[in-house]
């Protein structure tokens, strides 16, 4: 399934309290927004390593998406929700949720516990999360570092091209570049994007 966007997505932050409660505030969510969009930031990223989706409540993740998915109706900012890091049926709950209230794409980390082992494995999980969500583009969250999965990626797009409907492509948070620069060359129609540290923050860009 193609994605259709250019630009820049930023992965944003999760406002929180700070009086020991960490209640997400939802009401600074559309500021934030309005923010971005002044900045030329034409797409956003909900709940990935930046937003601490993982350690959020099944709630709080569906509460802050909702929020997210209100604000872009006004900035016309491109919305990705990323769904992984928790049980697979929460997964599914979370794809279909966020498809239902119209966000734009998805992007799921691997399994965290029986942690996939092959190319094989991680198409197999991915496959079940892009039925939950049949309708929207799902990329892959390729971040080792933090995941601890480290599998062929330029081989993972061909298969999960070839045997995932909603397959988009993925988001590359990796040093090797060697590897990166690969998965640039595999012909299908899925896009990479790069991450890009800078301080404690991550950025990237679309490439096809």
């Amino acid at each position: 399934m193609k994605l259709n966007f250019r630009g820049l997505i930023a992965p944003v932050l999760t406002p929180m309290t700070n009086d020991g409660s960490y209640n997400i505030l939802l009401g600074d969510i559309p500021r934030y927004a309005k923010f971005l969009a002044s900045k030329g930031v034409n797409g956003i990223l909900v709940n990935g390593t930046s937003g601490e989706g993982p350690s959020l409540t099944l709630a709080e993740r569906k509460a802050t998406t909702k929020a997210w998915v209100d604000a872009v109706k006004q900035t016309k900012q491109h919305l990705m929700v990323q769904v992984g890091g928790t049980c697979l049926k929460d997964v599914e709950e979370l794809a279909t949720h966020a498809e239902n209230i119209g966000s734009d794409s998805l992007l799921c980390l691997p399994e965290l516990f029986n942690k996939p082992a092959t190319v094989e494995d991680l198409v197999r999980y991915l496959k079940i999360v892009g039925k939950a969500a049949p309708n929207t583009p799902l990329l892959y969250y390729h971040n080792p570092s933090y995941t601890g999965v480290r599998i062929n990626m330029p081989q993972f797009l061909e298969a999960a091209a070839s045997n995932i409907p909603t397959f988009a492509g993925i988001k590359f948070t990796d040093t090797n570049i060697d590897e990166g620069t690969q998965c640039l060359l595999v012909q299908k129609e899925t896009c990479i994007f790069l991450g890009l540290r800078s301080g404690s923050c991550w950025c990237f860009h679309i490439r096809y």
